[in-house]
């Protein structure tokens, strides 16, 4: 082989590593976020499990943790950009529709969808906010505002399957008001949030709050004397002015 050939099967064969090493690491951070995201939703589980048997009486543990022993379940941001709002092929929705949903589902999956008993683990000022995931925008789609999101919870899917997104829900809403545009100018929050009718009756803090979130209290715990969950989607400012 001359040197021409042998330079070329060389430039061949780098090319080739390169894709091969490169298609290994994208497979390696696959799973490990894969991985990451299923050993966090065991703990909140488990934390789950294990404070309502304490609660319960069935689990006799002197001390236990008020709070997940995580911080969020999904630790990574999710970062979106312009490509994720445009319409994609054969779906009539956008990138950022499916990912916000994924992230809601996930939330509202690793609390058991909402239908275990949390109602002892709480006294009757608290309330239990816990933080599922954030999304950034990039620069450029700062301005922009999604309205289609709620509408899409109602059409598609979960994760490529029969139900629909909004069918996990059993008539429990994902947010106050369906109409409401999420902004990208700052940071949304994914917020599992559960409240009775005492928490919010008797927080006066929540009567100086926006119209939007008074009508999701009224609405949602004021008129429902159970201890009722949700997943909520907003700002982090949103989040405090309910979560404090």
């Amino acid at each position: 082989m001359n040197k021409k050939g042998i330079v070329t099967s060389t430039i061949i064969k780098l090319i080739l590593l390169v894709i091969t090493v490169m298609t290994l690491i994208g497979i390696f951070s696959y799973l490990f976020t894969t991985i990451s995201q299923d050993t966090n939703k065991r703990a909140i589980q488990e934390w789950i499990l294990m404070n309502s048997a304490v609660k319960q009486g069935t689990l006799d543990i002197t001390e236990f943790s008020e709070v997940p022993p995580i911080s969020m379940l999904h630790e990574k941001p999710i970062s979106i950009n312009a490509d994720d709002l445009k319409i994609q092929e054969n779906q009539k929705t956008t990138g950022f529709n499916q990912k916000l949903a994924d992230e809601v589902y996930d939330c509202w999956d690793a609390f058991f969808f909402g239908e275990t008993e949390f109602k002892a683990l709480f006294s009757n000022t608290d309330l239990f906010c816990f933080p599922c995931a954030s999304i950034t925008s990039s620069e450029e789609i700062k301005s922009e505002k999604i309205k289609d999101f709620y509408k899409y919870l109602d059409l598609y899917p979960i994760k490529n399957g029969q139900s629909l997104y909004q069918s996990i829900y059993k008539n429990k809403p994902v947010q106050p008001n369906k109409n409401k545009e999420i902004e990208l100018k700052e940071n949304i929050y994914v917020y599992f949030i559960g409240g009775n009718y005492l928490n919010w009756k008797n927080m006066n803090s929540l009567l100086k709050a926006s119209a939007i979130t008074w009508t999701w209290v009224r609405d949602i715990f004021v008129e429902n004397n159970e201890w009722t969950p949700i997943i909520f989607i907003g700002t982090k400012e949103e989040v405090m002015e309910l979560c404090g």
